[in-house]
């Protein structure tokens, strides 16, 4: 009976293209920021936390090191499920505490769940997307609830534009440079940054 149900699951998922899938499985992943916009306030607050920062950069090593764990899967954007995506999107939204790698930690997460490394790799950069533009547009929000300058603006949107630009080429490397090696070097660094960091925090 299992294999049967396999089987016809398999025949469902092949009627839907993949391109749908991995729209669906992104729109489902984005679903768990929504749950931290009530927190929003209390999680900026932590970008001037020196201490904080320092701890997430050194679980950030740890992360990028469990990651080295997981052999590569078989599932792809037709064969994940809805339950791997909003697994992922957990992993995204405990990402969103400053010092804590967005892609280490998905990517990770991914790989737990049995992705392929190409395509935890890639989802992980997809994702990104919708995470940044609601990011940026409560950020928006926020700033205009504050007042700001409208004749400062033009100056705001050729930052962002240009800040928009350089993190998608900066993504891009990155995915291609991932696809091939692990992420023992990140660690590493992340760890360095993280004591380092200690050491600022003490001194201050």
């Amino acid at each position: 009976m299992s294999s049967c149900r396999a089987a016809a699951r398999t025949q469902r998922e092949g009627r839907v293209k993949p391109s749908v899938r991995m729209t669906l499985l992104i729109l489902v992943a984005t679903l768990p920021l929504f749950i931290l916009l009530p927190f929003h306030s209390q999680i900026q607050r932590l970008y001037t936390n020196l201490g904080f920062i320092a701890f997430s950069l050194i679980m950030t090593g740890a992360i990028l090191l469990i990651s080295t764990v997981f052999f590569d899967g078989r599932k792809s954007e037709k064969t994940a499920t809805i339950a791997d995506a909003f697994i992922v999107g957990l992993g995204q939204a405990i990402a969103t505490i400053p010092g804590i790698s967005r892609s280490g930690t998905t990517i990770t997460v991914g790989l737990s769940r049995g992705f392929k490394r190409k395509f935890a790799i890639t989802f992980s950069f997809l994702m990104s997307i919708p995470a940044v533009l609601g990011s940026t547009f409560v950020t928006l929000i926020s700033a205009i609830k504050a007042g700001i300058q409208w004749s400062n603006v033009p100056a705001y949107l050729i930052g962002m534009a240009v800040a928009g630009v350089v993190g998608y080429l900066a993504l891009s490397f990155m995915k291609r440079f991932m696809a091939t090696r692990p992420f023992t070097y990140f660690a590493f660094y992340c760890f360095g940054a993280g004591f380092i960091t200690v050491i600022i925090a003490i001194i201050k």
